[in-house]
């Protein structure tokens, strides 16, 4: 958010910031202390809102980063569906629930960047790849300076029900300490198997990754019915029920308690 408003203040006095869940955007067409600047933020805050139900609309009045005139938050659980706060004031005094759950949000994920470092801060990241970053070739990586690798996408529903399955498909049971940090990426769209996957996999590996991002056929069939035969689809095919996506991060999250979830998503 600081970033996309200092770009926009580069362009324009008064600028507006729009915010969701995939990133944020910057407009020029709102003037301070007009009735257009409420009619316009309000109005913006419902269209976008439409699109994508947990927009922030933001109104900056000030080169303060944390001074706002206003703050219109689209809320879609049943209680409120816009908050606003007074021109002037710190958005860190607000108390609107929804604008304070997202400041909440932003502030606790210091710890995601001190988990980062805690693995050294790694430069080099050898991605997940299907029938390719097994362990022969993750060392091979890390001995051409990667930081940390993940495995090969694992389907979490054999995994969750197949000792050979498991035994093909992760070839980390041995713990070695040139092939750490490592990651461990499960696809899969049932929370309660994903689960039952990462707990097998939570004490072999630093993270639990969840695929968000392939776009492939196989992802959008949901894998073999050989495998997988209640699995609909993984990957990209997640990403349009969000209600879902936040159902799979939420258990997981919930549910490991040595490492980490991490998510691939485009």
């Amino acid at each position: 958010l600081n970033y996309t408003f200092s770009q926009c203040l580069a362009v324009c006095r008064w600028p507006v910031v729009v915010c969701s869940i995939s990133g944020c955007r910057c407009s020029c067409w709102m003037k301070k202390h007009t009735v257009a600047t409420a009619i316009g933020a309000a109005a913006a805050s419902f269209v976008f809102g439409m699109v994508d139900r947990h927009a922030l609309i933001w109104h900056a009045f000030s080169r303060v980063p944390k001074t706002w005139l206003a703050v219109f938050c689209w809320h879609n659980k049943g209680r409120q569906r816009f908050c606003s706060a007074s021109a002037g004031a710190s958005i860190l005094d607000k108390r609107q629930p929804c604008v304070q759950r997202g400041v909440d949000a932003a502030g606790m994920s210091g710890w995601a960047w001190d988990w980062w470092r805690s693995l050294g801060a790694p430069q080099w990241v050898c991605s997940p790849m299907v029938d390719q970053s097994e362990r022969a070739f993750r060392l091979l990586c890390r001995r051409y300076g990667v930081g940390l690798a993940y495995t090969p996408m694992i389907h979490a529903e054999p995994f969750a029900a197949s000792e050979e399955y498991r035994r093909q498909y992760f070839d980390a049971w041995e713990i070695l300490s040139e092939d750490r940090p490592l990651i461990a990426q499960l696809g899969g769209d049932d929370p309660a198997t994903m689960l039952r996957a990462a707990r097998l996999l939570e004490p072999y590996v630093d993270a639990i990754d969840i695929n968000f991002g392939c776009p492939t056929e196989d992802a959008r069939k949901g894998g073999h019915n050989s495998h997988s035969p209640r699995c609909r689809r993984f990957g990209a095919y997640l990403l349009p029920s969000l209600r879902l996506v936040q159902r799979l991060v939420g258990t997981l999250a919930d549910g490991l308690r040595r490492v980490p979830v991490t998510a691939k998503i485009r």
